[in-house]
Parts: C-alpha cells; sequence; structure tokens
C-alpha cells in the first residue's frame, strides 16, 4: 500500500501532467491529445503568447477527412485559423460554422463563409467560442473533442491577452456543445 503522503504526491503529479499547458516551439502546431487545459502567455515567448492559437489550429488540422468540425465564432478576425479551417473544408473535412453577424465582415470571416458557402450561418448573437471534433482525430478512431475557453479569435485574444482554452475528450461535453450548435443554426441566417 501506498503511503498517503506518496499518493498526494502521485496524484499532484497526474494532475499537473494532465493539467499544466504543452508548450510548442516556435512555429511548430501542437495537436492536443489528452483532455486538460491550455493558457495563453501574454508575458511569454511567441509559443506561449500562441499556446491557445496553436492548439486550436492544432486541432483543426489533425482532424481526418470525412469527419465533422463545429465552430460557434464571436469574433473570427485570424487568418491562420480561418485558412486552418478553409484547408480542413478542401480535404474533405465536414466544416460547419456559426458566426455573430457583428463580425462577419471581417476579411477572415468573409474568407470562411465564401470557402464554406452554405456551411455557415450568421447568428443573432452567436458569443459561444468553441469547436467540436467528430471522428477520427490525432490518430484516435472515432472520438468525440470540445475545445471551449475566453478567446475570440482575433489578434489581441490569441496573442496578448490572458486567455484559457480547455479541451474535453468524451460522448457528454461534445454531443452537449453539439445540441447547442445545432440550436444556434436552426435560428441563424445561412450564408450561400
Amino acid at each position: 500500500m501506498i503511503p498517503i503522503t506518496g499518493r498526494i504526491v502521485t496524484t499532484a503529479l497526474l494532475l499537473g501532467a494532465l493539467l499544466a499547458p504543452a508548450g510548442t516551439a516556435a512555429g511548430e502546431v501542437a495537436a492536443p491529445v489528452t483532455t486538460g487545459a491550455v493558457f495563453n502567455d501574454p508575458q511569454g515567448t511567441t509559443a506561449r503568447k500562441n499556446a491557445v492559437k496553436d492548439h486550436i489550429i492544432g486541432a483543426v488540422n489533425a482532424t481526418q477527412s470525412g469527419r465533422t468540425i463545429r465552430a460557434a465564432l464571436y469574433a473570427l478576425a485570424d487568418q491562420d485559423y480561418a485558412d486552418a479551417l478553409i484547408a480542413a473544408h478542401d480535404r474533405g473535412v465536414q466544416v460547419r460554422v456559426v458566426l455573430d453577424s457583428k463580425y462577419a465582415d471581417r476579411s477572415a470571416a468573409r474568407n470562411v463563409r465564401t470557402a464554406l458557402g452554405g456551411d455557415t450561418a450568421d447568428g443573432y448573437l452567436a458569443h459561444s467560442k468553441y469547436l467540436t471534433v467528430e471522428g477520427n482525430y490525432a490518430g484516435h478512431p472515432d472520438t468525440k473533442w470540445t475545445f471551449t475557453g475566453s478567446h475570440n479569435l482575433d489578434h489581441s485574444s490569441l496573442r496578448e491577452n490572458d486567455e484559457a482554452l480547455l479541451r474535453l475528450e468524451g460522448a457528454a461535453p461534445h454531443d452537449a456543445y453539439k445540441r447547442n450548435f445545432l440550436d444556434m443554426r436552426a435560428v441563424a441566417t445561412p450564408v450561400g
């Protein structure tokens, strides 16, 4: 039997490994494969400033053809994120997006709307910030992932603010967010 002190240390180490933000080298896009949290560090290195953005783009890039991404976005102004969604769509991923109509005229949002056409909708007030991935993801077959946090997809949120991203594996959170997405999409105005 492990003494109580040993169990506390073991639990703390496991929890730390689970919740510690994964670091990425400059220019490297991380594909998260565990449930946990990621935080931007506006005072840190470029990699730490981009931690949330790199994980979101890593999730999009790791989604395989024939699978589904659903994104509910308040502000889509980051072209790198838009390019990742467009590339996923081009390689056969079903990409569905609900955008807040207040920010739908931003260049990155317009580019996504043009590429996806009818797969986007302008919401009356889509203040949510999440992305779900359904299917084979990052080498894991038939998984369901949810990425949600405090960040908007604009320069200050993705690089300059102290933002948080929570990544969750499992059907329960994914299916709850999927229902929310479908509810928003049902009242949003289709584009294209």
